[in-house]
């Protein structure tokens, strides 16, 4: 198979079809915690085009509308989104080893060249959601700049004890920050956002095992996992990434620490690809680009326009747990 065709495997409808075929692996946050989508059709997003709040206006007649309408109209949060690209460039060495396979072999190493670049894509979006939870997101990004946004502080709480001390009480500290949430805002859909050593703590309380031996009993010790205490998801964050200066990082800044989090108060928000030319936003656009270099090569990526929003920093409460 020649150059040409190699070219016509990659063109964008073609590589898009098989991009939203792949598969993989759940992400914590972008799949449970972020669990709100808004599809933007710019490239940026005003929080109050998404946001839906209860409030008692004065009744005022039409032609004239009250301060706090007005005030809405005004005062209005808009971010950008931005655009996150991975991208692979194939060589001439590589692409004369691609004409040497048959058709479906081709299509078929290509899409695994997409399949690794999907992959890296949707793990950014777990990193920024993770960022966003504590209220701001700054993130380094390979040659496209950095992306420094804030939503506001959110809210804090001080434990009597921690939860791996004798004392500890984990089921009243997660009913204090609901409190905490509910007298600020009518955000609701709570869900706790531990580490694994957190959890591990939570398992071995006192108070925790108490609970649990009227609700699911044995189970917790069989298998080692809480997904749900005091009418409160759990989503247990694991594992770490490496930057742009190459430091490995927690997923969680701080793993001692726990978020518990309204979730109808965040959202994942997608904007539209780089060309304008396509029908509406996407999660994940697969492009090439032909260089124009000698040796001249061929680069394959993906890029979505992604942002982790958060409506109310008064819905998520951050508190450390652990000495």
């Amino acid at each position: 198979m020649n150059r040409e065709e190699i070219l016509s495997l990659l063109e964008p409808n073609a590589i898009n079809d098989v991009l939203v075929e792949i598969k993989t692996k759940e992400t914590i946050l972008y799949s449970n915690v972020f669990a709100n989508q808004y599809m933007s059709p710019t490239r940026h997003v005003r929080i109050s085009d998404i946001t839906i709040s209860r409030k008692a206006l004065p009744i005022s007649k039409p032609e004239t509308p009250s301060p706090e309408y007005r005030e809405e109209e005004y005062n209005v949060k808009t971010f950008e989104i931005p655009l996150i690209k991975v991208k692979r460039f194939l060589s001439p060495s590589e692409i004369r080893d691609l004409s040497k396979l048959q058709g479906s072999d081709i299509t078929t190493t290509l899409a695994n060249y997409l399949a690794v670049l999907k992959k890296q894509l949707i793990e950014t979006y777990e990193i920024l959601c993770a960022k966003a939870l504590t209220g701001q997101i700054v993130h380094r990004l390979f040659g496209n700049g950095d992306i420094a946004i804030s939503f506001g502080n959110i809210q804090n709480y001080t434990v009597a004890n921690y939860w791996n001390d004798a004392n500890g009480k984990p089921i009243d500290d997660i009913n204090s920050m609901i409190e905490l949430i509910v007298s600020k805002t009518n955000h609701g859909d709570f869900v706790l956002v531990v580490s694994q050593s957190v959890i591990n703590a939570l398992i071995n309380n006192s108070q925790t095992k108490e609970y649990l031996a009227h609700t699911i009993g044995d189970q917790v010790y069989e298998n080692g996992r809480i997904t749900r205490i005091a009418d409160v998801d759990i989503a247990v964050v694991r594992g770490a990434y490496t930057d742009a200066d190459d430091n490995v990082k927690s997923l969680l800044p701080n793993p001692k620490e726990v978020y518990l989090v309204s979730r109808t108060a965040l959202y994942k928000v997608f904007g539209p690809p780089e060309s304008f030319d396509l029908a509406g936003p996407t999660e994940a656009y697969a492009y090439t680009s032909y260089k124009e270099l000698d040796p001249m090569g061929i680069e394959i990526g993906v890029m979505a326009r992604f942002l982790p929003l958060i409506l109310d920093t008064n819905a998520i409460v951050k508190a450390q747990v652990l000495p």
